[in-house]
């Protein structure tokens, strides 16, 4: 089982085929509001751009570097921190800590390349569209990218990376949705 739970997760999330369409709006979801300020167009290439390179992660996560995830199913309410160290020019260990409440639910570390963090984020082009929004969460408003990615099966997964490369990893905020229902959300607590 991979160690890095919400790398993982976003894993799990890409999707296989579906049409591209764009649209600028305003989402209000729980305390969190979402403002659209530009809409990229559909890709030509195999996969949508990295919202990070590999780099970017790599100087974004020295060591000691902990993110705070709060993880919502409808399962409850875990959080996740990763903390990063022994990093090096080919990647880092992270150790990964998941709660409910006080309580340790698993712990573990593993070592992973900064290429195979990046490439948690590779997202068919054909399915993704990716605009430019601001996200108000726990950490303030957020300049962000969000990759709205949709499944032949309904689900759609979006994902908001902050703009600022020295927030490069996982994103700031992500939901699985099937229609009107949420299935997954993911916020960012900390960093």
């Amino acid at each position: 089982m991979r160690a890095l739970l919400v790398l993982a997760l976003i894993a799990q999330l890409h999707c296989t085929t579906s049409e591209t369409s764009t649209e600028t709006s305003t989402e209000t979801s729980g305390d969190e509001t979402v403002e659209a300020t530009g809409v990229t167009p559909p890709y030509t290439t195999s996969n949508a751009p990295y919202p990070y390179t590999a780099e970017q992660i790599r100087e974004a996560n020295p060591d000691g570097r902990a993110i705070v995830l709060e993880v919502t199913t409808p399962a409850g309410v875990r959080t996740q921190t990763m903390t990063f160290r022994e990093g090096d020019a080919v990647g880092a260990t992270i150790d990964t800590v998941v709660r409910e409440g006080e309580t340790v639910v698993t712990e573990a570390s593993e070592r992973a390349t900064w290429t195979e963090l990046r490439e948690h984020a590779a997202f068919p082009a054909a399915q993704t569209v990716i605009d430019e929004v601001t996200v108000e969460g726990p950490l303030g408003a957020i300049p962000a990218r969000r990759y709205t990615v949709t499944r032949d099966d309904g689900t759609t997964s979006i994902f908001w990376f902050a703009q600022d490369p020295t927030w490069a990893g996982p994103p700031v905020r992500l939901e699985e949705r099937r229609g009107d229902e949420v299935l997954v959300t993911l916020v960012m607590l900390g960093r």
